[in-house]
């Protein structure tokens, strides 16, 4: 790729963002000749999405999302419509779509990938939900939309001690829940519906953990297809064999239940919190889910 100038959107409160790293980015690119932008993200929601925007309107050739998965999925959807290309330089606590599809590069590395490298088009999950208190709620997920006590553990972790201890604090967070799953009764709707299901945990996925054969499946970001995976969990024992199984095994059981559609309504008996990519929703009991085809052109690899 030609990189006259690129805009690196960085959050300065991931959990693995490095100063060094960043200062390391901007000088590899500059020896290629290219003009470098690193603008950092505010508190409020939304400032990934519109720093995107903005960097789309100053003609960027490229923008870097420096940053965990919300990183990802906000550049994504900042760039929807613009015809500019994104990349990933991991910096988040979770950084789940750059596990699985950059792996572990250093500036030096990411810069080569992409001098040689090629947008490639990644699908995106939308979603649109009512909350309770009668606001219409949508956006899109590059990883996963989900619900349930393990979700919640994520979505409720404060980001300060994320900065200070990373992924621990998704461990300690989710093994406390692990031990009092909440039950909700769920309605899922595909092509048509299907059997009500008691659920403590579920997740409408579209990049799979690569260390969870059970939910990989073939699976990928660019299938057309949502991929969801529902826990049976009543207790801390069935907790710990769902999810032990999801590991160690390909057959998780009675434990999990789990199919592919293109479209699916999640009914539920009850609200709760969404989990968007890894980070807190509406709060609602009915959410829309769809694939958006190409929503995303992310060069992945040369």
């Amino acid at each position: 790729m030609k990189l006259r100038y690129v805009v690196v959107v960085y959050n300065r409160f991931g959990g693995s963002f490095r100063q060094n790293v960043l200062s390391s980015l901007q000088s590899e690119l500059g020896q290629h000749g290219t003009r470098v932008d690193a603008w950092a993200t505010e508190a409020h929601p939304t400032s990934a999405i519109e720093l995107a925007s903005k960097a789309a309107a100053a003609g960027a050739d490229l923008v870097i999302g420096m940053g965990g998965d919300w990183m990802v999925r906000s550049i994504a959807e900042g760039l929807r419509g613009a015809g500019v290309p994104m990349a990933i330089c991991k910096g988040g606590t979770g950084n789940l779509f750059g596990n699985v599809y950059t792996g572990e590069q250093e500036p030096k590395a990411l810069v080569a990938m992409l001098q040689s490298g090629y947008p490639q088009p990644v699908d995106a999950i939308s979603w649109n939900c009512t909350d309770v208190d009668g606001e219409e709620h949508s956006g899109i997920s590059i990883v996963a939309v989900g619900f349930g006590c393990l979700l919640d553990a994520i979505g409720d972790a404060d980001p300060a001690w994320k900065k200070r201890f990373g992924k621990a604090v998704y461990a300690h967070n989710m093994v406390k829940a692990a031990f009092m799953p909440k039950m909700v009764k769920a309605k899922l709707h595909k092509a048509n519906a299907l059997p009500s299901e008691k659920l403590s945990a579920a997740l409408v996925f579209n990049v799979p953990p690569v260390d969870m054969p059970e939910l990989a499946r073939g699976c990928n970001a660019s299938d057309g297809l949502l991929d969801f995976v529902g826990l049976r969990a009543s207790n801390a024992l069935d907790m710990a064999i769902a999810v032990g199984s999801l590991w160690l095994t390909k057959n998780a059981g009675d434990h999990i239940v789990s199919f592919r559609s293109k479209r699916l309504v999640i009914e539920l008996n009850k609200p709760v919190a969404l989990n968007i990519d890894g980070d807190k929703g509406p709060i609602t009991d009915k959410v829309t889910l769809g694939v958006i085809s190409g929503a995303a052109n992310i060069v992945l690899s040369a």
